[in-house]
């Protein structure tokens, strides 16, 4: 392999690189705007029955909320964790300046 074609892969991967984390953070934030749209008045949490008892709100909290943001946010940190095992595995560390 020569240098440009190692150089020509490195630019390649740190595009894919880039575009993985892009589509992983939009689908952090559509979940967040899919949560506020649907599940929100104002910016804040609405239940669907407030006055029920709060074991009812945890349930109700877990399924519209909290379950669909961990799922997304697990998602992402994968992606991130592949990417950087991925880089470190196939390609050299960054030079590091004189002041690190």
């Amino acid at each position: 392999m020569t240098n440009e074609d190692a150089r020509r892969q490195a630019e390649e991967a740190e595009h894919r690189y880039r575009a993985e984390i892009t589509n992983v953070m939009n689908a952090v934030i559509r979940t967040c705007a899919h949560i506020l749209d649907h599940h929100s008045n104002g910016r804040t949490w609405t239940p669907r029955a407030p006055n029920t008892h709060h074991t009812d709100l945890i349930t109700q909290a877990r399924r519209d909320i909290l379950n669909r943001l961990q799922l997304t946010i697990h998602q992402a940190e994968a992606a991130t964790y592949a990417i950087e095992a991925h880089r470190q595995q196939h390609q050299p560390p960054h030079p590091r300046r004189p002041n690190e």
